[in-house]
Formats: C-alpha cells, structure tokens, sequence
C-alpha cells in the first residue's frame, strides 16, 4: 500500500526532472543558434549584410527540431567597450 501511495511522487519528481532537462537544452541550443548568427554576421558589417547574414545564420539552426525564428528587429549592431564593459549601439 505504500508503494501505491509513494509511486505517483517518483512518477512526478521523474517527469519534472524531464522537464527541466528539455529547459536546459532550450536554452543551450538558443544561446549557441544566437552566437552562431552574431559570428556569422560580423563580416557584413562594414557592407551593410550583417542583418541577412544574421538571419540566414539563425534558419540554419534548429532549437527543440524547429529552427530559430528571429526577425531583423532582434539584431542590434554596436560596438563593445572594453575598459567599460559596456555595449554601444
């Protein structure tokens, strides 16, 4: 009988514990699609492509098997400061 009444817990902490693991992937697919596009881009920024790049970068990349949807009011080009550690766009 106990195991009847501790068997619906396991079940739960297990499929949170899936939950949680799908998060973590999420989040480590989108963070690698996003620095992939911003790599991708940096060559067109002296020509005007960096956008396109960016995009066509981010298609390339799949997060959770659908690939990554941005759009050109996602991309923010700008300097980096050093010294500062501040972004400038």
């Amino acid at each position: 009988i106990y195991g009847m009444m501790v068997m619906p817990v396991l079940i739960g902490f297990g499929v949170l514990s899936v939950d949680v693991a799908r998060l973590s992937l999420a989040k480590t697919e989108l963070q690698a699609a996003a620095d992939a596009a911003a790599r991708h881009a940096l060559p067109g920024i002296g020509n005007g492509t960096a956008a396109a790049r960016a995009l066509d970068a981010a298609d390339d990349n799949l997060v959770l098997g659908s690939p990554m949807s941005i759009t050109t009011g996602d991309i923010e080009t700008g300097t980096w400061n050093s010294v500062t550690r501040s972004f400038s766009p």
